[in-house]
């Protein structure tokens, strides 16, 4: 059994993925569309709805049967369902040549499988779509962290400007404490800032009272020069 095709069975089982897929078969060529398990039983049990009592029994079993293989999608695939199948024989038309198709077979009959470019787009596609869903959630994840950390930003500058604040309003009644302390002076400054007023007050006192003084001798002693030259 080709792993590569079991793998892509499986995703038409559990993904509901589809591909346009040519088959070699035991000598024969079968072409059509992957599909899932569920979907063949579930379209093949709607071919006998409207038929008697045995075809409507028969479609009841199909239909069960497709809602087992649902249930059951991570299983192991033994089987592969095409619709649309096309069944070529040597250079015959294909069978059947008119209507659609359902087909099923064996995996481990399959010889050898090829994919058209339609599979190869859509594989691609999955897997563009895979990366950027993973580039999305990369980014959604750098946007959560990213403001995660501007939020613990504001929170520090916050807290920043909080202490700011306080230092200058320390800063400030320190100044009024320093403007206060100035202002109010001691008992002692003040009775010797009064003392020196009145040393000084003394001192001029006593300045003014040697220059008048000075002066009356001065002129005493002219006026007795005065008297002499006289006689």
């Amino acid at each position: 059994m080709d792993n590569v095709l079991e793998f892509l069975v499986q995703a038409g089982n559990r993904d509901d993925f589809k591909a346009e897929i040519t088959l070699n078969v035991n000598g024969s060529v079968v072409k059509g569309t992957l599909i899932s398990a569920h979907d063949y039983f579930k379209r093949l049990s709607e071919t006998f709805k409207e038929g008697n009592e045995v075809a409507q029994e028969l479609s009841r079993q199909l239909k069960r049967t497709g809602e087992i293989a649902s249930a059951a999608k991570g299983a192991p695939a033994r089987f592969i369902h095409l619709e649309n199948a096309e069944i070529y024989l040597g250079d015959r038309q294909p069978t059947p040549s008119q209507g659609e198709v359902l087909w099923r077979g064996k995996l481990e009959e399959v010889d050898s499988f090829s994919i058209d470019q339609g599979l190869k787009e859509e594989l691609a596609n999955q897997q563009s779509g895979d990366q950027e869903e993973e580039s999305k959630e990369e980014e959604s994840k750098e946007e959560e962290s990213s403001s995660e950390d501007n939020d613990g930003l504001m929170n520090r500058l916050d807290q920043l400007e909080d202490k700011v604040k306080n230092m200058l309003t320390d800063s400030d009644e320190e100044e009024e404490d320093e403007k206060d302390s100035d202002q109010e002076s001691s008992p002692e400054e003040e009775s010797k800032e009064d003392e020196e007023d009145k040393k000084s007050k003394k001192s001029k006192k006593d300045g003014k009272k040697s220059e008048e003084k000075s002066k009356k001798d001065q002129k005493s002693a002219k006026d007795k020069k005065d008297s002499d030259k006289k006689k």
